[in-house]
């Protein structure tokens, strides 16, 4: 039973595999909420529960876990369904001098906040004038951009990093940020005297400031808060998350919230600000990519965080896509089909290409907004809470700074496993509360964690797989596969991409620039006649809930961009005043497994009997995969007066349904509770539609 679209991580263990029974019974539930509940165990994905004894009492030996039985597919047997989510760990394996990993450590490492190395010493930096102000989608119409000037920069938002190009002398160049490096990190802490540090300052701070340091906040940027990703995810990031004032997920710092496109926009007004000092000149314009499985409001907030960072956003493209430009343009290729495997930091996606001179087209596209490299951190940061809590019986899950100490030398050692085969995690002085200190010496081979990671590895062929099955192909006929985002240097994913392709990725691209160096290419040719040919597609269907929960695809995935249809709908009662439509996108044949992208409201109907009023609807994706509606009265030809809801909380929409109440939250708990699950808001929709 697929209970979310691909690319959505699962709430919880199955049972046998340290989740909590429900002490309700799903007969009292409605149907989807008993599948939901039976799905998602107790909803607390985690690296295990805390062991944090009191002094004097002994801690219980861990058991040791042995598998024997056949597994032909390990994510399947570790979900005990159908996987519809993001990559689990499978059951520990065996490690060389060590022993085996309790189940009750099993973890789901696409939910863990990334808590990043920190990088050598850097002077102090430069903290920002103001405090950050609270910014929401409905400011858009407030920003007033300064004329367009010449230079445009091609910019990769990133997860974990961000990189920003631009074309000078028919090259791509790479612009440094204000400490040297290629990349800054997609960090920013808020402090508690009112300052602002952006990029590689604000990286410094994670492990000190966890709860004022947002850090992959681009997993989340777009989405309603109360849609099942966001609540099962929210209490795995060191700050909060909450609901913001148009009903998206947002931050709260101190008493302020913030919105997660303004978190974005101080990154690229840092690119911004930098590329003005070092160029001497008006920087305001950029190409910015983004996942390709981004959907249609996750990439309009793309395009908002631009803004809000001063810059005329002249297109918001896909990463592979841009990545397949830096490749592809200038080789004069007749037609090949380029897959780009592009694994980053926070997000993977792959994209197939036909690449025929310089006409670029999307054929097929996938990916998993939750996995990245973060998630191959946590599987070492697991081993390295396994040793600890054995030799001295302490649980650094018990204490966040802790765990961020954790979470930064499982990065370290990841990044030394990527150039040599072993490696020795050396903590000193870790400090879990009262406790005393203890330091921790656990040696690592490459061969201890290339299984766990290969699980993770397998989840992504899986999304390989079913794009080319899309389209008719096999790997036999792909022509050239790209590399993209830094995890792809780790040996294991090269290898392994090389068995499943069965042909050498090319080296021409690098992988941690080559999405900016690509998005120059594209935007150094805006302004001229021959610039690029780029037909993009649909990364997911787009769609209209229906009664009884149902989801009707009117435009479907991989389709050719631009693209428009026309969907009509009547009256259902005399006199109707208006229609409500609620607009979704995903592949799931319930609405209720889709992400909601908003609601159109069609008001001043003429009056009639029920059924003689008929509304066109027209949907138009552009080839940005922006979405634009508008409806007529067909009869008279009438542009029918609209307005589409992109952001709106769940008791706007019911109450604009005519619906009864939302239960108040003293319900949701008592409900809850009952379940043993987190609160979610998300059964009011399937509600709205069971009625």
């Amino acid at each position: 039973m697929a209970l979310m679209d691909q690319g959505r991580p699962h709430a919880g263990p199955p049972q046998g595999f340290g989740s909590k029974k429900h002490e309700g019974s799903s007969a009292e539930l409605d149907p989807f909420e008993a599948a939901w509940a039976d799905a998602i165990g107790d909803g607390r994905p985690s690296l295990g529960p805390a062991v944090d004894p009191e002094p004097g009492h002994d801690v219980p030996d861990l058991p040791d876990v042995e598998l024997d039985v056949a597994i032909d597919d390990p994510l399947d047997f570790l979900m005990g369904q159908e996987q519809v989510a993001g990559p689990q760990v499978l059951a520990p394996m065996p490690l060389p001098e060590l022993p085996p990993v309790p189940a009750e450590f099993i973890t789901q490492p696409g939910l863990h906040a990334r808590v990043p190395i920190a990088p050598p010493a850097v002077p102090s930096a430069v903290a920002a004038p103001r405090r950050a102000v609270k910014i929401a989608r409905r400011l858009r119409r407030d920003i007033n951009l300064a004329p367009k000037g010449k230079v445009v920069l091609g910019i990769d938002l990133g997860t974990t990093n961000c990189c920003a190009a631009l074309i000078e002398d028919g090259r791509a160049h790479v612009l440094a940020s204000r400490w040297g490096t290629p990349t800054i990190p997609s960090a920013v802490c808020f402090n508690m005297d009112g300052s602002l540090l952006v990029g590689r300052p604000a990286f410094e701070r994670a492990a000190s400031n966890a709860k004022h340091t947002v850090l992959g906040a681009k997993r989340l940027v777009g989405r309603p808060f109360h849609s099942p990703i966001v609540q099962m995810v929210r209490e795995h990031f060191a700050y909060n998350i909450v609901q913001g004032d148009l009903g998206e997920a947002a931050i709260l710092i101190e008493n302020e919230i913030v919105s997660l496109e303004e978190i974005s926009a101080h990154l690229l007004e840092e690119i911004r600000t930098t590329a003005e000092l070092q160029l001497d000149t008006v920087v305001n314009r950029a190409v910015i990519t983004c996942p390709a499985f981004f959907n249609e409001r996750q990439r309009e907030a793309v395009r908002v965080a631009g803004e809000l960072a001063g810059f005329h956003v002249e297109r918001v493209l896909s990463e592979p896509t841009a990545a397949a430009l830096e490749y592809g343009l200038g080789q004069g290729f007749e037609t090949r089909k380029v897959m780009v495997y592009d694994l980053g930091g926070g997000t993977f996606d792959v994209s197939l290409l036909e690449v025929d001179g310089s006409v670029f087209e999307v054929l097929a596209t996938g990916g998993d907004t939750f996995l990245g490299g973060v998630d191959f951190d946590a599987c070492l940061a697991e081993m390295i809470v396994h040793r600890f809590v054995q030799e001295h019986g302490l649980d650094p899950r018990a204490d966040e700074t802790a765990m961020a100490t954790v979470f930064q030398h499982a990065e370290r050692a990841k990044i030394a496993l990527s150039e040599r085969p072993s490696t020795i995690v050396h903590i000193e002085g870790l400090a879990i509360h009262h406790h005393p200190a203890k330091d921790l010496l656990l040696p690592l081979r490459r061969g201890d964690v290339d299984a766990r990671f290969d699980v993770l590895l397998e989840h992504s062929f899986k999304i390989v797989s079913d794009v080319l099955k899309r389209v008719d192909l096999t790997v036999a006929d792909i022509d050239d596969v790209l590399l993209v985002g830094g995890q792809t240097r780790y040996p294991l994913v090269r290898n392994r991409v090389r068995e499943f392709y069965g042909q050498d990725p090319k080296e021409s691209v690098n992988p941690d620039e080559a999405v900016a160096r690509g998005a120059a290419r594209y935007a150094a040719g805006l302004d001229s006649f021959d610039n690029v040919i780029l037909i993009d597609a649909l990364p997911m269907s787009i769609g209209i809930g229906l009664p009884g929960g149902k989801f009707e695809k009117l435009i479907e995935r991989d389709t050719r961009l631009p693209s428009e249809t026309t969907y009509s709908i009547r009256t259902v009662r005399n006199n109707q005043p208006e229609v409500t439509i609620l607009i979704f996108q995903g592949e799931d044949d319930r609405v209720a497994h889709n992400e909601p992208l908003g609601m159109l409201v069609l008001s001043g109907l003429p009056k009639g009997p029920k059924g003689s009023v008929v509304i066109d609807i027209k949907l138009r994706v552009t080839e940005e995969c922006i979405l634009e509606l508008s409806a007529s009265e067909r009869h008279s030809g009438r542009q029918m007066e609209s307005k589409f809801a992109t952001k709106d909380t769940p008791e706007a929409l019911r109450k604009r349904l005519g619906l009864a109440p939302n239960p108040t939250s003293d319900e949701i708990d008592k409900r809850t509770a009952e379940l043993d699950r987190p609160k979610s808001v998300w059964r009011w929709l399937t509600g709205v539609f069971e009625r």
